[in-house]
């Protein structure tokens, strides 16, 4: 088990910090700047209708889905568990841990 030292533990603090207002400052430039970008869920269904006329394909367009809020939400709670990380009490809990070598929130 190797004891790192306080310096080390703050750099920690320090590195999670900046991620989240890299992630914070990324996801509002997403949301701000993208334009609305979807995407068609679509399922084919193939049919016979006889055995001479030959194999057709029925087309269903379920939903659109909108990558640029995905996107957004995703790196709004990447920035939300760094921001958690930052509370010292928290933040005391996952060193301990990291000291032994387990990291509860990977």
């Amino acid at each position: 088990m190797k004891n790192t030292s306080i310096k080390e533990d703050l750099s920690l603090k320090k590195y999670h910090i900046s991620l989240f207002f890299i992630h914070f400052i990324q996801s509002s430039a997403i949301l701000f700047l993208a334009h609305s970008f979807t995407v068609p869920i679509v399922t084919t269904f193939y049919y016979l209708e006889n055995k001479l006329d030959g194999i057709f394909s029925s087309d269903t367009n379920y939903f659109t889905i909108s990558l640029v809020v995905l996107i957004w939400s995703y790196l709004m709670i990447t920035a939300f568990f760094h921001l958690i990380l930052i509370n010292n009490k928290i933040y005391n809990w996952y060193i301990k841990h990291l000291h032994n070598r387990i990291n509860y929130l990977r």
